[in-house]
């Protein structure tokens, strides 16, 4: 191989280089700079009651991103219920099923994004079967607990507001059994995070959203 041939042998795999380089880079971001985003369901869709619709939010190189506000759409006869939660410290997000009658349920979860982050959205039809699984025997109700940001719960269709109220007469809000506050301005959010912020002082992010 001459040197001339060489040296366009070597062009060649350098542009083809550069080429991969900028295309990976299209697939993680948009023009603005933000870094988009995919949200995966994890749990599988026939489920009986008591157990939870599970899903992740990562960004496009797959990382997970923690604290970040989602919504979930549940669809029951034709009646869309609401929750907000946000993502615990893996990204990881959960909505557990209670007293729903056997059947097929459509359920979307959406993410808005963020000054780093593109929205994103997701869908999928779940089968809740005949029979109850106790969450405790998978480890939800534990991590209800602990980490109640990260999940809410249904119960005959409703939010888990069914359940005993109780009242934080510092911030001013009622809270359910699952530490997440009902009615209100951050009606669906975890107490313990809405205490954390007003605590810390710092309620907004860069685009003056509520952290």
């Amino acid at each position: 191989m001459n040197r001339n041939m060489l040296i366009i042998v070597i062009f060649v795999i350098l542009v083809a280089i550069v080429g991969v380089f900028l295309f990976t880079q299209q697939q993680h971001e948009t023009q603005d700079g933000k870094l988009n985003t995919e949200i995966t369901f994890l749990s599988e869709s026939n489920l009986k009651n008591g157990e939870a619709i599970q899903f992740v939010l990562k960004d496009a190189k797959g990382n997970p991103l923690p604290k970040q506000g989602l919504k979930i759409t549940f669809t029951e006869n034709g009646e869309n219920q609401t929750y907000s939660i946000y993502s615990d410290d893996e990204g990881k997000g959960y909505l557990v099923l209670n007293n729903e009658i056997p059947g097929s349920y459509d359920v979307c979860v959406s993410y808005n994004g963020s000054f780093r982050y593109n929205g994103c959205m997701a869908k999928t039809t779940i089968t809740v079967e005949e029979g109850y699984a106790d969450a405790s025997e998978s480890g939800l109700n534990e991590t209800l607990a602990t980490n109640s940001s990260a999940g809410t719960s249904l119960y005959n269709g409703n939010s888990s507001s069914n359940s005993q109220l109780h009242y934080d007469s510092k911030y001013n809000f009622y809270y359910d059994d699952n530490g997440i506050i009902r009615g209100g301005q951050n009606d669906g959010y975890s107490a313990q995070y809405i205490r954390d912020i007003y605590e810390s002082g710092n309620m907004t992010d860069e685009d003056g959203n509520l952290q």
